[in-house]
């Protein structure tokens, strides 16, 4: 990823995916890290990280994904390549007893809206509703599953059988 763009596009993918996976388990994260880098083999290769609170503890996409957008702005460098970045939420605790901040006002739309979106999507297929910064299509920095190993340990379906 040569871009800003690209790079921030990638970085609410990622941090939308981290939202959704953590909403599922019905958690809220209080810290965000998001990461950027280039190829490890390359001397000089770019290499950035910065963290975030979250306050109030958050599952919202909408936050999350904005939070990290701005953290991928803020460690572009003009010129490098960027061969990966990522986003990881910290400070998981559950939705029902997470500390409130008591200058924060939440939006009481939040819910609402999130369990339609969740509802949708659940309906009718993953990313069917998306956040317009997390662009659209397949894109050159998604997950590459063509060389994939079989889930053997964990898909009683992938497991070989001897005949």
């Amino acid at each position: 990823m040569r871009d800003r763009e690209v790079l921030r596009e990638a970085m609410v993918r990622r941090a939308v995916r981290a939202a959704e996976k953590i909403r599922a388990q019905k958690l809220q994260a209080c810290r965000l890290i998001a990461f950027a880098h280039g190829s490890r083999f390359k001397p000089n290769a770019p290499s950035a990280s910065k963290v975030a609170r979250l306050s109030p503890s958050t599952n919202d996409p909408r936050v999350i994904a904005g939070t990290a957008a701005r953290m991928a702005e803020a460690m572009f460098e003009q010129g490098a390549v960027y061969t990966k970045c990522g986003v990881m939420l910290e400070g998981l605790e559950p939705e029902s007893g997470a500390q409130q901040d008591l200058f924060a006002a939440p939006d009481p739309r939040s819910p609402a809206l999130l369990a339609a979106l969740d509802g949708i999507n659940d309906r009718f297929g993953r990313n069917t509703l998306r956040l317009a910064s997390e662009g659209m299509g397949a894109k050159s920095y998604d997950t590459k599953r063509t060389f994939k190993s079989p889930s053997w340990t964990t898909r009683i379906d992938q497991v070989p059988v001897a005949r």
